[in-house]
């Protein structure tokens, strides 16, 4: 009994990547599986192609992901889904020129998938998400720290304008309107006109 499973060794810390590596995991399961004594040719066709299909899924989302983040190991990273995809077509034609999978073909799938895959994982994909996780920590603090010089920018400027527009209004440059005074008479403190209209310097 052939037995291929996802454990912790395995995890990358990406949620999207951990979960398509379950998925694919199971189609490398399930065509050992159809590769036991007994087993139809056919079966283990089916299964390889469903792994085939899956794998060229799986690296197209991944590379996606990649472009994204601006991943700068992208195009070594291109070139080892690509040795996985040969190998895939390596082994189609091995199970074609047999009558059944044999032990053969059964140690080039746990060679050069399942060895291939797992280690793959542990390196090149776990520094995929690892990337992505430091460059997201990243942008949040450049965030964070961008949010809070422009308060603070903000506030300064408003405490200058304030400060600028009392010295004016002290020098009777500025009326009450603008730096908001409230007075009895009919006309702002500081304007030079008698009537409601303002003619200030600050106009």
């Amino acid at each position: 009994m052939y037995n291929v499973e996802f454990d912790e060794s395995l995890v990358t810390g990406n949620e999207m990547i951990d979960e398509q590596h379950k998925e694919l995991i199971g189609k490398i399961q399930d065509l050992l599986r159809s590769c036991e004594k007994g087993s139809e040719k056919a079966t283990a066709v089916k299964m390889l192609n469903y792994l085939a299909t899956y794998t060229d899924y799986h690296f197209k989302e991944e590379e996606k992901l990649q472009e994204k983040i601006e991943y700068p190991g992208i195009k070594e990273h291109k070139e080892k889904h690509k040795e996985f995809v040969e190998a895939i077509d390596d082994l189609h034609e091995m199970l074609e020129e047999e009558e059944g999978p044999s032990d053969a073909f059964v140690a080039q799938v746990n060679k050069r998938v399942v060895d291939w895959l797992f280690g793959h994982i542990k390196t090149f994909d776990r520094s995929v998400a690892e990337y992505k996780n430091m460059r997201k920590n990243s942008v949040r603090k450049k965030g964070n720290k961008s949010k809070n010089g422009n308060s603070k920018k903000k506030r300064n400027g408003h405490r200058a304008f304030a400060d600028e527009a009392r010295c004016h209004y002290q020098k009777g440059e500025l009326c009450s309107r603008h730096i908001g005074i409230e007075t009895s008479s009919s006309s702002p403190i500081g304007c030079s006109s008698s009537s409601t209209s303002c003619t200030c310097l600050c106009l």
